[in-house]
């Protein structure tokens, strides 16, 4: 049971082969607003209009996501990382401390 007394259920994940996928280089900005967690990606990407080419950052997405939602990617992603050995948080170095 849930904390509200509900009785969860499982929901399936139906896959949608059209979503878009996007390439993001950064999580540039976070925001918590009418209680909902914004995020927003940026990708940098080089105009070539001009020689040498200026390099920028652009905005290529916002996702906007529930407290809870938020909290099961910000989990989930910290231990897929730290399974892959790129611990967003790892041990301090005990041997460099005085």
């Amino acid at each position: 049971m849930s904390e509200q007394g509900q009785v969860a259920v499982a929901i399936s994940l139906t896959e949608d082969l059209h979503a878009p996928e996007i390439y993001a280089s950064d999580a540039v900005g976070f925001l918590l607003h009418s209680g909902n967690v914004h995020v927003t990606f940026a990708a940098t990407r080089a105009s070539h209009t001009q020689n040498p080419a200026p390099v920028t950052r652009v905005v290529v997405a916002r996702l906007v996501l529930p407290p809870e939602g938020a909290k099961g990617l910000a989990l989930g992603l910290y231990n897929f990382l730290k399974n892959h050995g790129m611990d967003p948080a790892p041990a301090p170095d005990r041997s460099q401390m005085q």
